[in-house]
């Protein structure tokens, strides 16, 4: 099965749905042209329709990290909890593996990933628009 990705904007952040299976070819290149494509605001990953992730796409989502942050923008994924990575680990296992779940910011769902990229970050409170 291959993956596809759907762009949508979602109170000021941009939400990119990914779904199917993703590997080199569908996860690090085209996932992170979707990433690139988005120049401005918030950036959002919605794994919630991904079934299974190869190591390659961590990098690519390093990446979009990097890219997103760097515009001075927040970055952060969503419906990780049923993705399966190679050797059948959790992608929230491979995350810890690889000592990104210490980078990259994952949220149960996307509205909890939205309430968090208007809340301040040190108190929580939200912040006006």
């Amino acid at each position: 099965m291959n993956s596809s990705f759907q762009k949508r904007e979602l109170s000021g952040t941009t939400v990119i749905d990914a779904e199917g299976e993703m590997t080199l070819l569908q996860g690090r290149i085209e996932l992170g042209k979707e990433i690139r494509s988005v120049t401005s605001g918030n950036l959002l990953i919605n794994f919630m329709k991904v079934k299974f992730i190869d190591s390659s796409v961590v990098g690519g989502l390093l990446d979009g990290f990097l890219c997103t942050t760097g515009r001075n923008n927040k970055f952060a994924l969503c419906s990780i909890e049923n993705v399966v990575s190679y050797n059948g680990r959790s992608m929230i296992k491979l995350l810890e593996l690889s000592q990104l779940s210490s980078v990259l910011k994952v949220y149960a769902d996307e509205a909890s990933a939205i309430q968090a990229f208007h809340a301040c970050e040190c108190c929580g409170q939200k912040l006006p628009r």
